[in-house]
This record gives structure tokens, sequence and C-alpha cells, in this order.
């Protein structure tokens, strides 16, 4: 991990380590062949461990959060949060995993526009919810920063998933911290989980996303009900 590290990778498991095996491998090479000058952090909470340990502490995190018992997607990802260190982070669910075909230098990409842009606070890198990019209501652009490559395009926060949600995306991280935690006693159901921090989120800030930085694709869907070692 660089001291002047730019990026924290939140990885959030549950007892999925053949996941883990499979997303995390695309995204180590990504920093070490394209873009190796990025500082990254890597930081992981793994709700519910009971066995496999050491087969988390051979992925070599910079921070390993365990907790016995399944705490819920909510309070694991405020704790994660709560501890970035560094201006912005992306948050990986163990079943999304990195395709880059183009071997688009995208945190880069995606960092220099937020921060030409300050109004924009994430941008979402999933291929699972789908654009339009024709519908001007939804979205304006395409907007470029100084030195990016890729058009941007810029979502109405008053539409559906118009703010943060938690497919793969990069963050910036006082963004984040200034809207507040996810509600911590409530069922974490995903839909009203992203609802609320949308919400939340649409009222300082912007989400942008581009045809070009579709790059994560959802493998997964249930948890084990054991550890997964295959």
């Amino acid at each position: 991990m660089s001291e002047n590290a730019l990026l924290t990778v939140l990885v959030l498991s549950c007892k999925r380590v053949g996941l883990l095996r499979r997303t995390l491998p695309p995204m180590r090479q990504h920093f070490e062949s394209i873009e190796p000058d990025l500082g990254v952090r890597w930081t992981c909470f793994d709700n519910g461990t009971t066995v496999g340990r050491n087969d988390l502490l051979d992925f070599d995190f910079d921070l390993l959060q365990l907790s016995k018992s399944n705490l819920g997607q909510g309070p694991a990802i405020n704790q994660m949060i709560s501890s970035v260190r560094t201006p912005y982070f992306v948050l990986l669910e163990d079943d999304w995993e990195l395709v880059n075909p183009n071997k688009l230098a995208f945190f880069k990409e995606s960092v220099e526009f937020m921060s030409d842009h300050p109004k924009v606070a994430t941008v979402k890198l999933d291929t699972c919810h789908f654009l339009e990019f024709q519908d001007r209501r939804t979205y304006s652009g395409p907007h470029f920063s100084a030195h990016a490559r890729v058009p941007f395009y810029v979502q109405n926060p008053n539409e559906l998933w118009g703010g943060f949600c938690f497919p793969p995306a990069v963050t910036r991280t006082e963004a984040m911290q200034s809207i507040g935690p996810c509600i911590e006693d409530q069922p974490f159901r995903r839909g009203w989980a992203e609802s609320y921090c949308s919400s939340q989120f649409a009222r300082k800030y912007c989400a942008a996303k581009s045809p070009e930085m579709l790059l994560f694709k959802h493998i997964g869907e249930v948890p084990s009900s054991g550890w997964d070692g295959t």
C-alpha cells in the first residue's frame, strides 16, 4: 500500500472465499499493469466469519475486519466507510467481477472527472443498471474533464438510481461522510437501502456514468450457507 494512497478498495464478503478468488485477481492485475502509479489501500469486511480466516489472510488486505455474527450489510458498510482514510473509495461486494478489455485507466479517469466537477461525487461502473444515453430527461452530457479521454453523463438525481447505490462505483469519501451512515436499526433490504442513500446523496451531489466504463458484471446473488472454499 502506498503511503499516499488515493483510493481504498472496500471488499464486502459473506463467507464466499470462492468468489473472492475470482473477483480479486482481476482487480489486483488492473492496478499492477494499467494503473501502477495509483496508490491503493485494500480493506475487507467478512460478515459472519466462522472458519477459513487463514484463507482471508492469504489475500493480503491492508485492513481485515471480521465478524463472527452476520451484522448485515448496513452496519458492515458503515464500518468499512468509517475506516476510509483516502479521498476516494470503491465498494466491491464479493460477487462483482472486473472486465476491462480496452485496458482503460478508469479509476484515474473517474477521479479526474470528479476533481473537475465537484458536484459529481460518484461514478458508476457496473453493468447492472443499463443506460439509454439518448434519454436527456435522465442524463446530461457528454462531459469531459481536462484530461479525461472518455465521455461522462451526469444523472438526474430525481430519477431512479439518481444518487449513490451499492454496485461498484468510484465515490468521493467526503461526500458519503457528509450524508451520514445507513440506518442500522431497520432490516437491510437492498431497494430500501439504496433508495435511502440515493435520496440523501441527491440533496447535495450528482452521480455520473460513462458508456465506455460499464466494467463490472454481477456473478453471484445469494450468500452460501457455509464457507465456500471451492
